[in-house]
C-alpha cells in the first residue's frame, strides 16, 4: 500500500525491509528506471569527495560503502550501497527507527513513492530467490560482518559467481576444470556463512572454580555471569552470546563438576550434561595453576573439545598441565583476568567448529548460508564430474531462481 507519492521522481519507488525498531541494520530497498544512478548520486565516498561527478562504478553486484546525503547535501547515514541491478539497489543504514526514517523521509520529499508492506512489496518488484532469503535473514543478524554478508548476498554477489561459472561452461571451449575449482570455492564458503545464520552453541564445562564465568564473561565483553570465588557459584545452564572474529557463537556456561552430591548439584550438573550433549563443540576450562581433582575426564567427544588452560597468569601446576595434555584435545593457555590468550582460545574454537576464520574480502565476496544454496552447489559439482554440461546450468539456475 502506498503511503506517500511525491513529485519529481516517477517510477522511483521504496519501502523498508526489516521489520521497524532496534536492530543491527536496517535495509531499504530503491527500485525502478533508474535507481542505481539517483542512489550514487546520493552517496559521498568514505574518502571524503562527493559523488557528483565522480562514478563509483555501479555494476550489479557492487556494494560501495559511503554516506548516504539528503537532497540538500546532508549525511544522513553512513550506509553500504548494494546495485543489485539498474533498476535495484539495497540501502543497508544503521538499525534502530531513526536512520532508516530519516533517510525515507527525504527519499520521500524528493520525490519517491514510499511503499508499506515491508520485504513482500519490495520483492514483487524482480527480487530474486537468494535476495530474498537474504532479506529474510537480515533482522536475526547478531554481527555486524553477518550483516555486511548477508547484504553482499542481497546485492548480487552470490548469484552472480553462479552466472560466472555458467559462463564458463555456456560458450567453447568448455573448461571442466575451472567450473570445479570455481564451484569447489563456493561450496566452501557455507561453513562460514551458515555460521553466521545459524549460531552454533558451545557449551563450556570443567571442574568447579576453573573461571569459567569469568572466561565466559571475558569473550563476551561484558559481566553477564555472577562470578565469585565461592566454588559452584553457576548452577543453571547460562547461554550467553558472543563474537568470535564476528562469527556469532552462543557459549553455554554449565555448572563446574563438583564432588557435592546435594540434589541442587546434582540437578545442576544434570543440566551441564545436557548441556554438553546438544552442543556444536565443548570448551573444558581448567585450572591451570591448580592439579585437576581426581578422577575427572573431560565430557563429550574429544573431536568437539577444546580446552582452555586459563589463570595462565598464575604460577602454573605442572603435573595439572601435563594431565591435561595427555587428553589428546587442543589446549590454549588463557587468563581470563588480563585477556591472555583469548584471540587465540577464540581462532580455536573456530576451527573445532569447522567455521574459517573470516578474511578481510569475506564481507564482499559470495557467501553461501543456506542449506539450500549448499545442494545446489554440490548438485552442480557432481554434474561437472559427469562431464554433465546442461545438469551444471540446471543446478546454478535453480541456485539463482530456486526450483
Amino acid at each position: 500500500m502506498r503511503t506517500t507519492r511525491a513529485s519529481g521522481k516517477p517510477g522511483l519507488a521504496a519501502c523498508l525491509l526489516t521489520p521497524p525498531g532496534e536492530g543491527g541494520i536496517s535495509v531499504i530497498a530503491l527500485w525502478g528506471e533508474g535507481a542505481a544512478g539517483f542512489a550514487e548520486a546520493r552517496l559521498k565516498p568514505a574518502g571524503g569527495r562527493t559523488a557528483a561527478g565522480h562514478t563509483v562504478g555501479v555494476r550489479p553486484g557492487r556494494l560501495v560503502y559511503g554516506f548516504f546525503c539528503g537532497e540538500s547535501g546532508e549525511i544522513l547515514d553512513e550506509v553500504i550501497l548494494g546495485f543489485a541491478a539498474r533498476d535495484r539497489v539495497e540501502i543497508n543504514c544503521h538499525g534502530g527507527a531513526l536512520p532508516a526514517r530519516r533517510i525515507l523521509e527525504d527519499l520521500s520529499s524528493s520525490g519517491v513513492s514510499i511503499e508499506k508492506g515491508g520485504a513482500g512489496g519490495a520483492f514483487g518488484h524482480g527480487a530474486r530467490i537468494i535476495e530474498r532469503e537474504a532479506f529474510e535473514a537480515l533482522p536475526a543478524a547478531q554481527t555486524s560482518l553477518a550483516a555486511r554478508v548477508l547484504a553482499a548476498q542481497a546485492g548480487g554477489a552470490l548469484e552472480h559467481a553462479a552466472d560466472g561459472i555458467g559462463a564458463v561452461l555456456s560458450h567453447p571451449p568448455v573448461d571442466f576444470q575451472k567450473a570445479s575449482r570455481a564451484l569447489g570455492a563456493l561450496s566452501a564458503t557455507a561453513a562460514l556463512g551458515i555460521a553466521l545464520t545459524r549460531p552454533a552453541a558451545v557449551a563450556v564445562a570443567g571442574p568447579a572454580n576453573a573461571g569459567k564465568s569469568t572466561l565466559v564473561n571475558a569473550l563476551a565483553g561484558y559481566g553477564r555471569n555472577i562470578v565469585t570465588d565461592v566454588p559452584g557459584t553457576t548452577r543453571d545452564a547460562v547461554r550467553v552470546p558472543v563474537a568470535l572474529f564476528g562469527v556469532p557463537v552462543v557459549l553455554i556456561d554449565t555448572a563446574g563438576a563438583a564432588a557435592s552430591r546435594t540434589p541442587l548439584a546434582a540437578e545442576a550438573a544434570l543440566r551441564a550434561s545436557n548441556a554438553v550433549a546438544g552442543a556444536h563443540a565443548v570448551l573444558i576450562v581448567v585450572d591451570s595453576s591448580a592439579a585437576l581433582p581426581d578422577g575427572y575426564a573431560p565430557p563429550g567427544d574429544r573431536q568437539r573439545t577444546l580446552v582452555a588452560a586459563n589463570k595462565a597468569d598464575l604460577a602454573p601446576n605442572a603435573a595439572g598441565l601435563a594431565a591435561v595434555h595427555e587428553w589428546g584435545v587442543g589446549v590454549v593457555e588463557t587468563s581470563a583476568v588480563t585477556g591472555a590468550g583469548l584471540e587465540d582460545l577464540s581462532e580455536a574454537m573456530l576451527g573445532v567448529l569447522g567455521v574459517p576464520l573470516p578474511g578481510k574480502d569475506s564481507a564482499a565476496g559470495a557467501v553461501i548460508f543456506t542449506d539450500r544454496q549448499l545442494e545446489c552447489v554440490r548438485k552442480a559439482l557432481q554434474a561437472v564430474e559427469r562431464g554433465d554440461v546442461k545438469g551444471v546450468l540446471e543446478a546454478l539456475k535453480s541456485l539463482s531462481s530456486g526450483p
